[in-house]
């Protein structure tokens, strides 16, 4: 646990999604999850709240690596397990 914390301590997220934006995106989701998360920083967001059905909305959102924990939200006990 320690570990880790250090390692996200250290860790340049502004930068990782400055190189992310380099990249191109032809799929909805990912073009979404990447604004999403542009609009946190630019907002100074506390967190990222995301409504999904399967589980793939928050895992997109992960890509970027924000530094605002994401909180996914669902109605299903199987995704949410």
């Amino acid at each position: 646990h320690s570990i880790a914390l250090q390692a996200e301590k250290d860790f340049n997220y502004r930068e990782f999604l400055e190189t992310s934006l380099r990249s191109d995106f032809h799929d909805i989701s990912s073009s979404v999850a990447l604004a999403s998360v542009k609009t946190a920083y630019s907002a100074e967001a506390k967190a990222i709240f995301c409504f999904t059905n399967s589980g793939s909305t928050a895992k997109h959102l992960s890509r970027f690596r924000p530094q605002m924990p994401i909180i996914a939200v669902t109605s299903s006990e199987k995704v949410y397990q």
